[in-house]
């Protein structure tokens, strides 16, 4: 028996016996930039009313609609991340790491914030593939500095994603480092190793069914369905093994 193999394209006949052989990493690849597209287009025009209404929220408050940041990409290339502004123009100046006490958020960027629509217009970085909708976080240069080389190197050699392991993990980020005594040094010491962790386990365990995994998790957290999810747990990243 013979299945028609469809790849971004490319059609290739497989036989039951070279069925698994069907599917090489590159075709897994393939599929996951299909799911990428496939999804966030499909998310942009059923999200295209609040992002008509948050838009026209921000510009109420004199602020522009889009905040373009320069992030860290494949291959740790540079592109510009988008987000809904969520603070007044410079505040980034008083520091690039935020909490859940942090003054400088607007009223509605506070929500914004709280709800995780600011990152929403990602699904265009998405769309136009500068990230996938699962990977490692885009972060800021100075931040990914952090990570150690090599580390950093194998952990951006994938695409950004929308949806991180370590993001799913510090999913109350602002919180946590609101609570540290020196927000920096805990975020530094504590925040980033494990990230770090948990960005490598993700790479060397990558496959699709472990980004509609982290993709599910994050609807959960999200609806606030399970308002604690350990990724450190066995059914999902087996880190302590």
């Amino acid at each position: 028996m013979k299945y028609l193999i469809v790849d971004m394209g490319l059609f290739r006949m497989c036989t039951v016996e070279n069925l698994k052989n069907c599917f090489t990493l590159n075709h897994s690849k393939s599929l996951k930039r299909f799911i990428d597209i496939s999804f966030s287009g499909l998310a942009i025009i059923i999200l295209s009313p609040i992002f008509i209404i948050v838009s026209i929220l921000i510009k109420l408050t004199g602020e522009d609609v889009f905040f373009f940041q320069k992030r860290i990409g494949q291959d740790e290339t540079i592109f510009n991340l988008l987000k809904f502004t969520t603070m007044p123009k410079g505040s980034d100046k008083l520091g690039y790491i935020t909490t859940s006490t942090d003054s400088r958020p607007t009223k509605l960027g506070r929500f914004l914030r709280k709800m995780k629509i600011n990152e929403m217009p990602q699904l265009i970085n998405v769309f136009m593939g500068d990230m996938s909708m699962i990977g490692p976080r885009p972060l800021l240069k100075v931040h990914a500095e952090i990570y150690p080389e090599d580390s950093r190197r194998k952990i951006y050699s994938m695409k950004p994603g929308l949806i991180g392991i370590g993001s799913l993990y510090f999913h109350d980020e602002d919180s946590l480092l609101a609570s540290a005594d020196n927000v920096d040094l805990y975020y530094k010491e504590v925040v980033m190793p494990k990230k770090a962790e948990l960005e490598l386990w993700y790479n060397k365990n990558w496959n699709i069914l472990l980004d509609l995994r982290l993709l599910f998790l994050s609807f959960l957290i999200l609806s606030r369905l399970k308002r604690e999810i350990s990724l450190g747990s066995k059914q999902v990243c087996p880190l302590n093994e």
